[in-house]
């Protein structure tokens, strides 16, 4: 099965294979490996966010497999995260949610972070802000302003996911939250374009929701 995959990733290309046939070239048993995996965990996002004791559980999986599996998929995070963060240009809520769903991939509890911009929108600087549990995460507005002061920062972005639910609609505190960092980036002279909400499949734009003063980018 393996020399069957080799020969078609080398006549089309890496893109064309199936989830499950790059994953039967990372497994020890190939196809059947990669077949439970995607039993046991559901979805390439699923085993993305697996442990390395849970990869372990599965028949044919040693340590060494599990290890290079973690391995893949972190090096396909910060390949993406590499290349997007240079100089990225966000000139709308759908450029600015293209660029963050790589730095989400994966994460099983709600993650803050703020995106500091120069003068054209383009990203110079993330922060993780705040890691919290699997519904909820504190943020204050002071932790999110302070590094954007101290390196001098332009403008800002800020955005957090619902691993939960998957659901990308505002809570009450998510909305309260938007309006103090709103105030605060108005008075320091660092204006908050926007605030994004991130589901499984989706995102809520804050400033596309209205939530923002008219005019106000």
């Amino acid at each position: 099965m393996r020399q069957k995959i080799l020969r078609k990733l080398e006549l089309y290309g890496i893109k064309h294979l199936t989830d499950q046939e790059l994953l039967a070239l990372l497994a020890a048993k190939e196809e059947m490996t990669a077949k439970r995996l995607f039993q046991k965990f559901g979805s390439l996002l699923g085993i993305a966010r697996a442990t390395l004791t849970e990869l372990q559980e599965l028949p044919g999986i040693g340590s060494l497999k599990a290890c290079q599996i973690l391995a893949a998929f972190e090096l396909g995070r910060r390949a993406i995260q590499s290349e997007t963060e240079k100089s990225f240009q966000i000139t709308s809520s759908e450029k600015a949610y293209r660029f963050l769903v790589p730095l989400f991939f994966g994460a099983e509890q709600e993650i803050f972070l703020t995106l500091g911009l120069d003068s054209q929108h383009r990203v110079k600087k993330i922060w993780t802000t705040a890691v919290g549990s699997l519904t909820s995460c504190f943020v204050h507005p002071r932790e999110v302003f302070r590094p954007l002061l101290r390196e001098g920062m332009c403008k800002a972005l800020v955005a957090h996911n619902h691993p939960s639910s998957g659901d990308p609609t505002p809570s009450e505190e998510d909305l309260a939250l938007t309006q103090r960092l709103f105030e605060v980036g108005e008075l320091v002279g660092i204006p908050l374009l926007d605030h994004l909400i991130l589901g499984e499949k989706s995102y809520v734009s804050l400033h596309d929701q209205g939530i923002f003063p008219t005019g106000k980018r």
